[in-house]
């Protein structure tokens, strides 16, 4: 199934890695976030809805979880945020 990320979905999350100076942890993170993309590609419905039509996948080594909407011919990406946030936090 073909993803797409909202302008903001990906670079909120990989960029506090990088303003901290840690590039190494950020290279890392934006890995697994590839990963964690394309497990969802994947199987798209196998992750945890936390309301209708609106599902969580988190990411492997991080407190980040990618919060994503399943179309008809497409996954949509509306957030990569931490887990402490609350999820209606995206939404903001």
């Amino acid at each position: 199934m073909r993803l797409e990320l909202t302008p903001r979905a990906r670079a909120e999350a990989t960029a506090w890695y990088l303003e901290e100076g840690e590039i190494e942890v950020g290279l890392r993170f934006a890995e697994e976030l590839d990963r964690t993309f394309d497990r969802i590609a994947a199987n798209p419905l196998a992750w945890t809805e936390l309301e209708p039509g609106m599902r969580r996948a988190l990411v492997h080594g991080f407190p980040y979880a990618v919060l994503y909407s399943v179309e008809v011919e497409r996954v949509e990406v509306f957030a990569v945020m931490h887990q402490r946030r609350h999820p209606d936090q995206w939404e903001r």
